[in-house]
Order: C-alpha cells, then structure tokens, then sequence
C-alpha cells in the first residue's frame, strides 16, 4: 500500500523531528557536503526493493521527492541508468556494495547509515540499512533532514549512524471511546472527531503510520467488555482490533495484545479465535 497524502506525509516528518532524537542513538563524523535536488526536474532513486516494507518505503520517498519538486520521480536499478551529473538517492542492505562505504552499527535491525558524498562527480545520497526496518528509519531520517524551498529540495550534508537505544518501543491503543470513557463518564454530545473507530480505513492506516514515523517500534492494542460494548459484539471488536494490527504489520511494527481480564495463568493467556 501506497501512502499518497503529501500534507499528511509532511506534518508527520515536523512531528518526528521532536521524537526521533530522543528514541535513536546518532554519532555523526566527517560531513561530505549537501545534496541539491532542482524543482522541476527529475530526481532519480537507485533501488531494488524486494520486500513489502522495502517497496513501501521507496514508494513513500518517490510520492515525497515528486510532491515537493513536482516532478515525476524515477527509480532506477543502478546509478548508470541515472544521466551524468545528475544527484541521486541510493539505497541499499547492509552487507550489500555501497558507493561511499557508509558503516552501519551493528546489534539492531533498525540499524542505519545516511552519508552524502560524491562519485564520478556526481552528488549523492547513501542510505543503507541492517535489514528493511533500517532502511526505513533511514528514510524517514532523510525526510526529515530534507530542506524545501521555492527552487529545490537540499540535503544537508550529513553522515550519520544511529541504531534505537531502546530496542522495543510500543504505542498503544486506548480502548475507550469519547462519548464513554471507562464506564464512568458519558457523554453522548462529545466531540467524535477524535474516536479513531470512526476513522476510514485510510485514516486508521495513516493514524498507524504516523506512530511509526514518531519513532515507535511496535503497537499495543487492548480488548475489554466495555470495548465490546461500543460495537455490539465481541467480534465486532475484534475485527477493529484485527485491522489496526494488520496496518501496524504494513509498517513493519510489531503487535502485542493487551487482554484486560482477572487472571492471566502465569501469562500463558491465549485466545484461538483472535488470529490474524
């Protein structure tokens, strides 16, 4: 799945520029000079992306480089396809050859390295990763590190290796809704601009989303009788429950399951019914 809201794209990178520096780790050395993407013209990614995650990312950074140049982004398959002196993103696994021998720290797969450099007189960007995890939170570095303007994007320079200094990080759904919080305040005027179970389909997969750019690793999501109230079933619930985890998978997040109940056998709880 394609992410195509551009607003949305941008107002989440403001808001990552908070939280990000405080979940990740970053040691930042020598700098190689900036990157100058031009408005109007064609800016260039050199990716093979195999997986889900790796497709989604290279098409969330295309629909970002094109919003802001206005201009159809291209990627490519190596850098000779890209014309001669024309910058260009290269993204790539660590493990894998990268041009400006970029060093990834190790022990995460969130790990990854962002360098800016030249080769063969040709400005780039080199994104790498220690798995499709890393890449995207190299990716997301990248938005938020870009510089828009009226006549180009820039890049600053940048050579940076971070890796997260909390390996699990877990948002986590509130199982109440405005009009009925815990049984014990309603409300049936309350403002339902905020109850995310109202959402679309689109809105719940970008409210996902967005806590994946915040820097969080994983979801909690919580079922309760009172959960069970608002829809009319227990199942009904459950089919919430179930979506919101498949978006959270989409991002490559992680789901834990919160069940509000008396007893827990040892946390050996486990419910056959509930599988997505």
């Amino acid at each position: 799945m394609s992410f195509r809201s551009m607003s949305t794209f941008r107002a989440i990178s403001v808001f990552l520029v908070i939280l990000i520096g405080g979940v990740l780790l970053t040691s930042a050395g020598e700098c190689f000079g900036a990157v100058d993407f031009p408005a109007d013209k064609t800016a260039y990614i050199v990716a093979s992306p195999k997986s889900p995650l790796e497709i989604r990312m290279v098409d969330q950074l295309s629909d970002y480089l094109t919003a802001v140049l206005h201009t159809k982004t291209s990627v490519v398959a190596n850098i000779q396809s890209v014309p001669a002196s024309v910058p260009a993103i290269i993204l790539t696994l660590n493990g894998a050859k990268n041009p400006l021998r970029a060093s990834v720290p190790p022990d995460s797969p969130e790990g990854f390295s962002l360098v800016t450099g030249e080769i063969a007189h040709r400005a780039v960007v080199v994104a790498v990763g220690n798995s499709d995890l890393g890449l995207k939170r190299a990716l997301q570095r990248l938005v938020v590190k870009s510089r828009q303007n009226g006549n180009e994007l820039e890049i600053p320079e940048l050579n940076l290796a971070e890796k997260p200094w909390i390996p699990q990080r877990e948002w986590a759904l509130c199982p109440w809704v405005p009009w009925n919080v815990r049984g014990t305040y309603v409300n049936v005027y309350a403002d339902q601009r905020g109850n995310i179970y109202k959402f679309t389909d689109a809105q719940q997969a970008q409210y996902v989303q967005m806590f994946d750019w915040f820097g969080f690793s994983g979801a909690q999501l919580i079922e309760g009788s009172n959960s069970w109230s608002y829809f009319g079933s227990v199942e009904a619930y459950q089919e919430q429950v179930k979506k919101l985890a498949h978006f959270a998978r989409d991002n490559g997040q992680q789901v834990t399951f919160w069940v509000w109940a008396a007893q827990f056998n040892h946390y050996g709880w486990a419910d056959p019914d509930l599988v997505y």
